[in-house]
């Protein structure tokens, strides 16, 4: 579920699994899937009923999650169930008493993610020094989170779904466009 790259005091968690710990929160009442991988390719599919790490079973007093970003960004948009926790907070030690209370507790997270990886590496790698061992940064931060996982974000600015895709292409004849669904193009394409 989590790894950790050479040099880093931390682990890391993906966006797949950061929202299949969310599923655990607000588990949907029609067990609902998720694609795991792109469209087009064979994805496999996860049932969210319950969440594991390392064999044990999550709840929602498991973990905490922390948004980096300023107030005003948060505000805008952030992953659902996160708490603002501006970075300065990190440098100042300021701590939450949910991030002391889950502080080197087994089975235990602490996850925090910022606008982009990068201020994210750098604050985790703090918290690392100062004793929490069960830091984990969101992959990608909330830009890559939001491109695949958008309906899982919220605030008063919440990234747009994407656009549907385009099925039918357009083929053009010096005359006239014949499209792909046409019966035209069905008998003799």
């Amino acid at each position: 579920m989590t790894a950790k790259r050479r040099g880093e005091l931390f682990r890391r968690i993906s966006g797949v699994n950061l929202v299949k710990l969310l599923r655990v929160i607000a588990p949907n009442e029609n067990n609902e899937e998720l694609k795991i991988g792109p469209e087009d390719s064979a994805s496999q599919t996860a049932r969210f009923s319950v969440f594991t790490v390392d064999g044990e079973i999550k709840t929602h007093d498991d973990f905490v999650l922390l948004d980096l970003r300023d107030t005003d960004d948060y505000m805008r948009s952030h992953i659902m169930y996160a708490q603002s926790f501006p970075a300065p907070n990190v440098t100042r030690d300021r701590i939450l008493p949910e991030m002391f209370r889950l502080k080197n507790q087994a089975g235990k997270m602490i996850i925090i993610y910022a606008g982009d990886e990068r201020p994210g590496v750098e604050n985790a790698q703090k918290l690392a020094t100062r004793g929490f061992e069960n830091v984990y940064l969101l992959t990608g931060g909330l830009e890559e989170f939001c491109k695949q996982y958008w309906q899982y974000v919220e605030g008063t600015n919440p990234p747009k779904p994407p656009a549907p895709a385009n099925h039918i292409k357009n083929y053009k004849s010096s005359d006239s466009q014949i499209s792909v669904n046409s019966s035209i193009s069905r008998r003799f394409g």
